[in-house]
């Protein structure tokens, strides 16, 4: 009878290892499935919120149209010049120059430089 509860106790050890091991195989098996299922549902919910953003924001734009407000150009006086500006290009070895806005420069009654400020 020694040799038979050797045996069996062989033998339990073996069944324990095959029912860890196929338990474990049947849990990853079930993880990747939800995994799986998941992405499914996931990209099928994904491109329908995408068509139902995209049309909303369509109409929108088409009803209230936007427009980023222009930066302002800036233009040089010279100290001794009451009659032009220029850009910055234009004798940039004299000193006596200051950086305004173009719209700055008109209300002041300068005109555009005929040299630097060819259109």
């Amino acid at each position: 009878m020694a040799t038979l509860g050797a045996q069996s106790n062989m033998r339990g050890h073996f069944m324990e290892f095959v029912n860890t091991a196929v338990s474990v195989v049947l849990l990853c098996l079930l993880l990747g499935a939800g995994w799986i299922a998941l992405s499914y549902l996931k990209s099928g919910l994904h491109s329908h919120l995408q068509k139902n953003r995209a049309e909303p924001a369509v109409q929108e734009l088409s009803v209230v149209p936007q427009e980023a407000p222009a930066a302002p150009v800036l233009v040089y006086e010279l100290s001794g010049d009451n009659l032009y500006y220029h850009t910055s290009g234009h004798l940039p070895s004299i000193k006596q120059r200051s950086a305004i806005s173009e719209e700055a420069a008109i209300k002041r009654g300068l005109k555009p430089c005929p040299i630097c400020m060819r259109q």
